[in-house]
């Protein structure tokens, strides 16, 4: 398991670093940050933008810029925000909760949907409850994340007014409040990924149940109920932590989008704003921050797949 975890860690430095890279060169190559800074269209003679590049470094050679940054950004130091008075980390750490809570909120909803209807539908296979269950997740894959959050926002917000459309109230101000603020962003979060989910669970539980040893265990008077809980579903939930992982970026990019769509004040939304006012670091800043929170997770992930499979932990050692 050690040399797993320290392969891991080294290939995790390498994606880190193309990331970087990449968003690095990007922000420099792709449009003006010193004219988004003014304002398209803003009358701006080329002193005041060659006094914009100094003062900000952006009119050193590219590899000093970049090993500057990434220097800074390992002690933590992601610089200051080219728009507002403020560091890149403290509006991070402002915006991260929100992130944070919103994809956790809709992984765990998803798997909750996911195990039990597809544990329901494969245990009654052939029935209406499982025709309902494949049609609802087709429809669930088929919907775009955005369509759905403003189908949600139009039906339920707007039309019955039963939940609100936008905004965000944290936990240490109200708990009820906040809950109820998140019930549409995870719901559209989380929808493509319960009906995955649902199909894949229901392929494994029929794939168990079709094993010797379920058989072996009823014939032996165990109940079915129990093979399915101490055997079927613990091992099918090995293979579904690795989808899972599978899954995190495109989680995270959903995120991002949901959060836009109802206003919510995540890193999503950061990142949005900094992008359309060419605020460099905070995009910089930002990318890295959710690139290394899809590494991690997916580490985690894939330690705790080696934990619960042995067969795993051998290959891995």
């Amino acid at each position: 398991m050690l040399a797993y975890l320290v392969r891991r860690v080294g290939h995790a430095i390498i994606v880190l670093f193309g990331v970087t890279l990449v968003t690095f060169l990007l922000t420099r190559v792709v449009g003006n940050p010193v004219q988004l800074m003014f304002g398209q269209g803003t009358a701006v003679t080329p002193q005041q933008v060659a006094r914009t590049r100094a003062s900000l470094g952006l009119n050193k050679p590219l590899v000093l810029q970049y090993l500057t940054w990434a220097g800074h950004a390992l002690t933590g130091n992601l610089g200051r925000s080219f728009t507002e008075p403020r560091t890149v980390a403290s509006d991070i750490a402002s915006a991260a909760p929100v992130t944070i809570e919103l994809t956790i909120l809709a992984i765990v909803l998803a798997v909750l949907i996911g195990v039990s209807v597809g544990t329901l539908a494969a245990v009654r296979k052939g029935s209406a409850v499982d025709t309902a269950s494949a049609g609802a997740s087709s429809l669930a894959l088929a919907v775009p994340n955005f369509w759905l959050g403003l189908i949600l926002i139009y039906v339920i917000g707007l039309k019955l007014g039963w939940l609100p459309v936008s905004g965000f109230t944290p936990i240490t101000a109200s708990l009820g409040d906040n809950l109820r603020d998140m019930v549409l962003p995870v719901l559209t979060l989380s929808a493509f990924y319960a009906g995955s989910y649902t199909r894949y669970v229901r392929s494994l539980v029929l794939a168990g149940l079709s094993q010797d040893y379920v058989r072996a265990a009823e014939a032996k008077g165990i109940s079915r109920a129990r093979v399915l809980r101490h055997h079927v579903l613990r091992n099918a939930l090995i293979p579904l932590l690795t989808v899972i992982g599978l899954d995190v970026a495109g989680l995270m990019g959903g995120a991002v989008v949901t959060e836009v769509i109802f206003s919510l004040p995540g890193v999503g939304s950061l990142l949005e704003n900094a992008i359309l006012t060419g605020d460099v670091p905070t995009v910089e800043g930002t990318i890295l921050v959710i690139a290394v929170g899809v590494v991690v997770l997916n580490m985690v992930l894939d330690l705790l797949y080696g934990y619960l499979h042995p067969q795993a932990r051998v290959i891995y050692d």
